[in-house]
């Protein structure tokens, strides 16, 4: 007689706690959290690249301020505007030639007719000359050449005859532009002027810098915030983009536009 048949109990495959935790869906609640922490990230992240964005405006404003009281420091203590003063020479020695670099601190002079412009010295023009005699007087930090680049008597090359901007891939070129009607620029009296441009080879510092936004601020913060009026302006017939209208009475800045497209031309520096 067979005996009572013994029955197995059927193997139940149970989940761990880790991998029961690990197939939980997320809650609404915890979705949220996460989307906050995002959110606040990225949020931290444009506060901070505005913040290095009026960083690099405020360090430029600040950089025109020195160099515009240095000029004046200049023509105080050396009786005339540097890059144009007649006896730079006499205090710094001078360069062999005209078309031939100097060492050390030796330089060209000026023609002393208070205009920062080409003047009649091939190589050595006063806007390069500016800076390299106040380089040479200890008023800017720096050591420039005082010299045109080698491609012609207008090219600015920022860091070797003209110092670079605290506010991107701009730099400082000074140049007489005095009475002009509506043209290239607005009309205007812009005396000796500072350009706050990007160097291009063969030419001055007139092409874009900056974006339309930092040029407003700028404007804004230093001026009466219109391109076309007042003692900090834009370009008009170049560079427009910059600009919504060639008229200097309606012109704003072109905020919307993000490129970099424009200059800034800073009035009656010295």
């Amino acid at each position: 007689m067979l005996g009572p048949r013994s029955f197995t109990q059927p193997h139940t495959k149970r989940c761990s706690p880790i991998l029961a935790t690990s197939r939980h869906a997320f809650t609404l609640v915890e979705l949220a959290i996460v989307l906050v922490i995002i959110g606040l990230i990225t949020g931290g992240v444009l506060v901070g690249q505005d913040l290095m964005r009026a960083g690099e405006i405020r360090n430029a404003m600040n950089q025109f301020q020195q160099f515009k009281a240095a000029a004046h420091a200049f023509r105080t203590a050396y009786g005339g505007i540097p890059g144009d003063i007649t006896r730079a020479t006499s205090y710094w020695g001078g360069a062999p030639a005209v078309n031939v670099p100097g060492s050390g601190t030796q330089t060209w002079n000026g023609d002393g007719d208070g205009m920062l412009d080409y003047g009649s010295f091939a190589s050595y023009n006063e806007w390069s000359l500016f800076w390299q005699h106040l380089g040479n007087a200890k008023m800017v930090g720096g050591s420039f050449t005082g010299m045109s680049g080698p491609n012609a008597n207008e090219e600015v090359q920022v860091g070797i005859n003209a110092p670079g901007s605290k506010l991107g891939r701009a730099g400082w070129q000074p140049f007489s532009i005095g009475s002009v009607p509506d043209g290239d620029y607005f009309a205007g009296n812009y005396g000796n002027a500072m350009f706050l441009g990007d160097d291009i080879s063969d030419h001055m510092l007139e092409t874009s810098a900056l974006r339309a936004e930092a040029a407003a601020s700028i404007d804004e913060k230093m001026d009466d915030g219109k391109p076309g009026k007042g003692m900090v302006r834009a370009a008009r017939n170049f560079n427009t983009a910059c600009r919504t209208t060639a008229d200097a009475e309606t012109s704003e800045y072109n905020v919307l536009n993000e490129n970099y497209d424009c200059i800034l031309i800073f009035l009656k520096v010295i």
